[in-house]
């Protein structure tokens, strides 16, 4: 078996029918003079040894530095929880079925002709909602 090393550099172009030439083994005289010895089809083989002709390699791993983990505060912890996508996506569904609820409830129950501050809360909440699909129009439009 051939392995990526040992096949010849250029010879992966495909012939006037489209069919890609099979691997030639390192060390046979191309068509165009000369061995191909040392190349692959990335470039030419250097050595891994430390000559200056690659990058060089110690058989001694070098001493680890131990890290330690810094001590996080309650404000960042609380913050990096509340600004993680999964929890807005639940803490938004938890909004509108408490909006869906303070409207059912203000329909059902304490409709007046003053408003009371129920409904002002709604009316608030309803505009504040109007707002962001407002905010959100241009995002949309843009396709992004």
């Amino acid at each position: 078996m051939l392995r990526p090393s040992s096949l010849q550099r250029g010879r992966g172009r495909p012939d006037r029918s489209g069919n890609l030439p099979k691997a030639t083994p390192a060390g046979f005289k191309s068509r165009w003079g000369g061995s191909s010895a040392g190349w692959s089809l990335g470039g030419p083989s250097r050595p891994s040894q430390g000559d200056g002709h690659g990058p060089s390699v110690s058989l001694r791993s070098a001493p680890l530095r131990e890290k330690r983990l810094q001590p996080v505060s309650c404000l960042a912890r609380f913050g990096a929880f509340f600004t993680a996508p999964v929890v807005i996506f639940h803490l938004n569904i938890l909004s509108y079925f408490t909006f869906l609820w303070l409207f059912a409830y203000v329909l059902m129950v304490d409709f007046q002709p003053l408003p009371s501050w129920r409904e002002l809360v709604i009316y608030f909440w309803l505009f504040s909602l109007v707002c962001e699909e407002t905010r959100q129009v241009p995002d949309y439009c843009s396709g992004s």
